[in-house]
């Protein structure tokens, strides 16, 4: 039961991205993390509280201020019945961009170019999202991005955990997702590894409303890319995939390109 009728602004996420945004943006009356490590604790002096908090107060609007959007959605959908208060951001309008800095370019791709190698060509680790429009169009991590986009077949998750677990990173893991935060030069990058089913013939892509099928070869046989002779997997056709991801524009930055801009396949 809603404790009162007040209803309250409420940012989803409680790290640097969340930071940023509302240093720019104003701050809200309470940040939500899934992180229970932060739960009570404030960021810019405003109480942070888990998830189910949000079923015991009324919701003006919701900001998604971290880079697990998918992740995150389906937790919000669970207390948040009215999807018009749910909003999404353009990353280039959170804080949090490691990216900018040169040496943690370096840094993110020789870590994500050493896992590559690590799972191999049986349990292929392939770049999506942002990460590959990145790659393809500039050779390099989006400046402006604040997350790393990541896919490997679902027989890959316990060679996976063994990776992370020698270089003592901590993760979070279910039936269709693994994340965690990859160490920086005095930051770090949010990383989410989406799992597929290599025995089936197509793979759904789902990014909150958003919908891709894609022909299981897109990923279970990926292109490679070197970069400052490093190595990393992108979709099999990597044009195929991004015009079908971004639009046919997908080759032009678009530092503001939000939610509602994602080609409608």
């Amino acid at each position: 039961m809603k404790s009162n009728l007040k209803e309250y602004v409420v940012y989803y996420g409680a790290g640097g991205a969340a930071k940023g945004y509302s240093d720019k943006y104003g701050l809200p009356d309470f940040f939500v993390d899934s992180d229970k490590n932060k739960w009570n604790s404030k960021l810019n002096s405003v109480l942070i509280k888990k998830p189910e908090f949000l079923k015991q107060i009324l919701i003006k609007k919701i900001v998604i201020t971290t880079g697990y959007v998918n992740e995150v959605v389906p937790i919000i959908e669970k207390y948040v019945t009215d999807k018009s208060k749910i909003l999404i951001p353009p990353k280039s309008h959170l804080g949090g961009k490691p990216f900018k800095n040169n040496l943690n370019r370096e840094i993110a791709l020789k870590e994500i170019s050493q896992l590559t190698e690590f799972m191999g060509d049986l349990s292929p680790i392939v770049c999506c999202g942002g990460t590959a429009l990145g790659f393809a169009r500039d050779n390099d991590f989006i400046k402006w991005d604040n997350d790393i986009d990541l896919v490997c077949p679902s027989n890959g998750k316990i060679k996976l955990k063994k990776w992370l677990e020698s270089k003592s990173l901590k993760y979070i893991i279910d039936e269709e997702h693994l994340t965690f935060d990859l160490p920086l030069k005095n930051d770090f990058v949010p990383v989410g590894i989406k799992f597929y089913n290599k025995n089936k013939s197509t793979i759904v892509d789902v990014y909150c409303e958003y919908k891709w099928i894609w022909p299981i070869t897109m990923f279970l046989c990926p292109t490679q890319k070197f970069i400052n002779n490093r190595c990393i997997g992108l979709p099999e056709d990597p044009q195929l995939y991004l015009r079908k991801v971004y639009g046919k524009d997908w080759n032009k930055p678009r530092p503001d390109f939000g939610y509602e801009d994602y080609a409608k396949n």
